[in-house]
């Protein structure tokens, strides 16, 4: 016996969302190295990586390459400031030996 589900508009795009995001893999620290300026454009808002930063946990985000070729990103950890948002840093290096992914 077949059970029949029904799902609004919002619900199955949440659904699709969902499943998209958790299909993509993670690329490595050499693959995201190695990646151009319109591959890092086109993941920029998207891809979250989780690692270590001088020793703290946190996500690294908002993935660029500058006009000099490095790949530049943005940490945040878990703490939070004393208005509440989350702590950022801005255009760390990703081939510093201070950046470690998950």
């Amino acid at each position: 016996m077949k059970k029949v589900i029904r799902l609004t508009e919002g619900e199955l795009n949440n659904l699709i969302k969902k499943i998209i995001q958790e299909s993509k893999s993670t690329p490595t620290k050499k693959e995201i190295l190695n990646m151009s300026k319109d591959e890092l454009k086109d993941v920029y808002g998207e891809l979250e990586v989780k690692g270590e930063y001088l020793g703290k946990k946190g996500t690294f985000h908002h993935f660029k390459k500058t006009s000099l070729g490095d790949v530049v990103c943005s940490f945040s950890t878990d703490d939070s400031t004393p208005s509440g948002l989350k702590k950022r840093t801005q255009s760390i290096k990703v081939k510093s030996d201070d950046v470690k992914f998950e």
